[in-house]
């Protein structure tokens, strides 16, 4: 796991981004809990300020249920 660790790095602008606005945004709670648990393995593998860069970007965003998530994922990535 921790020798692919690298290549989730490299991509973790584009995986992120899609992980936020596809996943966050669902009303299934089961596709977002997989996606809180894959941002706190991105938090994980590297450091917090980047996954909070991106998931800062989805604040100002129009759908009101991923302003929520976005919220409430960045509360779980504090705790």
């Amino acid at each position: 796991y921790l020798e692919k660790a690298e290549s989730a790095i490299k991509l973790r602008g584009i995986v992120l981004g899609t992980i936020i606005e596809k996943c966050l945004g669902t009303a299934r709670s089961t596709t977002k809990s997989k996606a809180i648990e894959i941002i706190l393995e991105f938090v994980s593998i590297d450091s917090i300020e980047p996954v909070i860069n991106e998931l800062c970007n989805f604040l100002n965003h129009k759908q009101p249920k991923l302003v929520s998530s976005v919220i409430s994922t960045i509360t779980e990535i504090i705790k």
